[in-house]
């Protein structure tokens, strides 16, 4: 069994467009919304069926390298919510069942920089400033 501390993922927002592959090679976009546990949150325009296998190709920046980062994760439909607002969208939860080490690795740093990023901005904006 896999340890399961490496398969948790942070609880945090993570809103960007992604690209969703089924195993039919179809592609569909999607708006990541956030990460949870063992997986993701995202919208999407087109139905997806429960227990379906879809490969989640996105890419992060690294703004502490200064580049942009494709990551991979394969996951597994676990629920699909039509949306009323907006209307004809659908959320989807997607479990994440396979991501390699370094894609994790560029996930979890990306994660962090934006939490710094975000704690700065709130500082910016309550008047703390900060060195």
């Amino acid at each position: 069994m896999p340890d399961e501390d490496q398969d948790q993922l942070p609880r945090t927002a993570w809103e960007q467009e992604i690209r969703l592959v089924r195993g039919t090679g179809d592609t569909v976009s999607a708006h990541s919304e956030s990460l949870f546990q063992r997986g993701l949150a995202v919208l999407v325009d087109t139905p997806l069926m429960t227990g379906e296998i879809v490969d989640v190709h996105a890419v992060v920046p690294n703004h502490e390298a200064h580049r942009l980062e494709p990551i991979h994760i394969r996951c597994q439909v676990s629920y699909l919510v039509e949306l009323t607002r907006p209307a004809a969208r659908f959320r989807a939860g997607l479990t994440v069942t396979h991501m390699a080490p370094a894609d994790r690795e560029r996930l979890l740093a990306f994660v962090r920089q934006e939490a710094r990023r975000r704690q700065r901005q709130r500082q910016r904006m309550s008047g703390q400033g900060g060195a």
